[in-house]
């Protein structure tokens, strides 16, 4: 289906290093719902979001 990895700069800063999805699995808002999702589980987690956080959306 397709992949989201992440680091945190300084051990707290966010930073989305790849979003991946198969071919099949693209242009139908799995992206961006991914994207909502890990902002969301980050802030939860007590992290601030990196300079250039931008979704669309």
């Amino acid at each position: 289906m397709g992949v989201l990895r992440y680091n945190l700069f300084w051990d707290q800063t966010p930073f989305l290093n790849l979003i991946y999805f198969a071919e099949g699995y693209r242009s139908v808002g799995l992206g961006r719902q991914a994207l909502a999702s890990w902002k969301e589980k980050m802030i939860e987690l007590g992290h601030q979001l990196g300079y250039g956080f931008h979704p669309s959306g």
